[in-house]
């Protein structure tokens, strides 16, 4: 694959998260948003949990951006690219956990 393509990940990353911040799903449904038994239980669930969700996607994806420049200037393309990757995959999941996490602190079990 060509190194646009691997460079170009954590910026699309940001602008999907960025439209999701800005154009936040209205209603609870299935096609798209932050999708989970507890986040569907109410509307007020699912507010929070999308609202506080592209929060931390947006954090997440500026310090990802900033991690992949600097990895692919210090380290070989094989290496930057691994660690990219399993950096960007390690903070998907982790946000999951810490937007269930506000859930339950906010009362929706």
């Amino acid at each position: 694959m060509s190194i646009l393509v691997y460079i170009s990940l954590a910026p699309l990353l940001l602008v999907m998260a960025l439209v999701f911040r800005a154009r936040p799903p209205k209603g609870i449904n299935s096609i798209y948003g932050y999708r989970t038994r507890r986040s569907m239980q109410s509307d007020g669930s699912w507010k929070m949990a999308n609202d506080y969700s592209t929060i931390l996607l947006v954090r997440f994806c500026i310090l990802l951006n900033v991690i992949q420049a600097a990895f692919f200037i210090i380290l070989k393309m094989e290496t930057a690219v691994l660690i990219t990757c399993v950096v960007m995959i390690s903070g998907l999941i982790a946000i999951m956990p810490m937007v269930e996490k506000k859930l339950k602190d906010s009362g929706y079990d």
